[in-house]
């Protein structure tokens, strides 16, 4: 019965290997996938995958100047082949040892396609699926490829110049290698529409697309790698009406050191910009004609928005709200048009158009401290999520405070340590079930409370404790603050700040004892016989 046994597995497994062998390869760096998935090679080392009885597909170049031919013989067949297709590299290719990247494909610089191919996977010859989230996945890529011509009687491919299109006008793939280094690329003028992968591990840095038709810029337009990403300025013209998802990925990434400025010239007909495709950009400014954005714009550092956006996505959807917690974390500089009717920037923080809801603090604002303004009566959800501040002013003004407003949710930050709010009745916390806010990083809201000073009018000290959420924080009368009143000190507007000996702001000194702060720190206790 073990005879018999051992028998059938070795049948099993001589069925299992394909009929069309790799012996003529003698180079170890060939692993067995590729040998065990009916691929062969041609004199020129151009790979081929049969895909049909009579049809390869290629799945590799090598040549200094590839020329693929419309037949193939293969001798371990003794058939031939017709090329009918082109597929997307990494497809095929998996290399686990490291040692190996960049050593396949490196010396090609010309790619030319004959007539018979018919289809070709997106991004052909650039490395994307899955970079990112798999570093052990490193296919072979063409980074010194400058062109790729296609046979003038392909009935669905030409080039333009060596780039790739499809037809009737889709510009389908930019060699990586079209310019040098930093060079500057200008998209030809009769193109129709793009594709995905189009731009992949490029060496462009300035991208003009041009005024025409192209009215969508798709998914994966330009995908990278982190330390080959080049890109420092994406000109996109008033044609354009839609930025697809993950239109621009990672071609900036926050810690790279790279920054790319995106210049949306805006559209008559108006512009949507969907998630994810901002964020590679340091800059980004969106011209008139930009009305809705559902990108989350965390890693951008200067933005200007359009008189016509009317729509942020992480401040105004349910939805998107809780996903963009951390947008505008690395933002410095935002700008707002005087004419937009929805939102408006004070001092590079977000707020409604009257003033009355604080919608976002930029993550990187200047300042240890901030006072939000008289007048504010609402502080949005997540408000304050990525404000890196030590110390927040509260005033009398504000009644209603979301979910998880005020609260940082990074300890790795400057961390807030003190509020002080002027309100005689607590603000309103309207929020979920408090440590349901957030969904990741073990991170406990009822944790970081009772860390928080509270600063709160003398006569209000029991309104405040028996509050479910700011009762959970050290709660202390403002008159106890007047020993380190020092924390007002405003570092934007190196103004002194005024207060009454129960430690509440005022604008102007009342009668009998006062209290001023310096700029520089200094307390002073003035007496006023008015």
């Amino acid at each position: 019965m073990k005879t018999i046994s051992v028998r059938i597995i070795l049948f099993t497994v001589m069925c299992l290997v394909p009929f069309c062998s790799f012996s003529a390869v003698d180079d170890d760096m060939y692993d067995s996938e590729l040998r065990m998935d009916n691929v062969f090679h041609d004199e020129a080392r151009t790979y081929y995958h049969i895909i049909k009885d009579n049809e390869v597909e290629v799945v590799r170049c090598e040549a200094k100047n590839t020329v693929i031919p419309n037949m193939v013989y293969c001798k371990e067949t003794n058939r031939n082949y017709q090329v009918t297709r082109i597929a997307y590299t990494p497809r095929v290719e998996r290399f686990d040892d490291l040692e190996y990247h960049g050593q396949f494909g490196l010396d090609v610089q010309s790619i030319t396609i004959p007539a018979s191919v018919t289809d070709i996977d997106y991004g052909p010859f650039a490395p994307h699926d899955n970079y990112y989230e798999d570093m052990s996945f490193y296919p072979c890529s063409y980074y010194q490829l400058k062109n790729i011509y296609v046979a003038k009687d392909n009935p669905m491919f030409y080039d333009i110049d060596g780039v790739l299109y499809k037809k009737p006008g889709e510009l389908f793939f930019v060699p990586c290698n079209k310019t040098k280094a930093g060079g500057s690329y200008t998209i030809d003028p009769s193109t129709q529409s793009l594709a995905p992968y189009a731009f992949c591990m490029s060496n462009i840095s300035y991208l003009t697309i041009p005024e025409g038709e192209i009215a969508t810029i798709p998914s994966y337009f330009i995908y990278e790698n982190i330390g080959r990403g080049s890109f420092r300025r994406i000109s996109i013209p008033r044609s354009v009406t839609l930025i697809q998802k993950d239109a621009f990925r990672l071609c900036y990434m926050a810690s790279s050191g790279y920054g790319c400025e995106i210049v949306v010239d805006g559209s008559e007909k108006g512009i949507v910009i969907e998630d994810a495709s901002l964020d590679c950009a340091e800059s980004v400014t969106l011209g008139e004609g930009v009305n809705r954005v559902d990108d989350y714009m965390e890693f951008v550092s200067e933005i200007s928005l359009p008189s016509t956006l009317t729509y942020l996505a992480f401040v105004e959807s349910d939805e998107s709200r809780p996903h963009g917690r951390q947008s505008l974390n690395a933002c410095r500089r935002l700008t707002v048009s005087e004419d937009n009717p929805v939102y408006k920037s004070v001092d590079n923080v977000l707020f409604s158009k009257d003033g009355k809801t604080l919608l976002r603090y930029c993550g990187k604002r200047e300042g240890r401290e901030y006072e939000v303004p008289e007048g504010t009566v609402e502080i949005a959800a997540y408000a304050f999520f990525v404000a890196r501040i030590e110390k927040l002013y509260i005033p009398s003004s504000v009644t209603i405070v979301k979910e998880c407003g005020i609260i940082p949710y990074d300890d790795c930050m400057e961390p807030l340590n003190t509020i002080v709010c002027e309100a005689t009745i607590p603000p309103t916390f309207l929020t979920e079930e408090i440590d349901d806010i957030y969904d990741y990083d073990s991170y406990k809201v009822s944790e970081r409370l009772p860390r928080l000073t509270l600063y709160v009018p003398d006569e209000s000290v029991d309104a405040y404790k028996s509050d479910d959420i700011w009762g959970k924080m050290q709660v202390k009368r403002m008159s106890e603050m007047t020993s380190s009143i020092s924390v007002g000190i405003d570092s934007d507007t190196q103004q002194e700040k005024l207060f009454n000996l129960s430690g509440q702001r005022i604008s102007v000194p009342s009668k009998g004892m006062n209290i001023v702060v310096y700029p520089d720190g200094t307390t002073v206790k003035t007496f006023n016989v008015e």
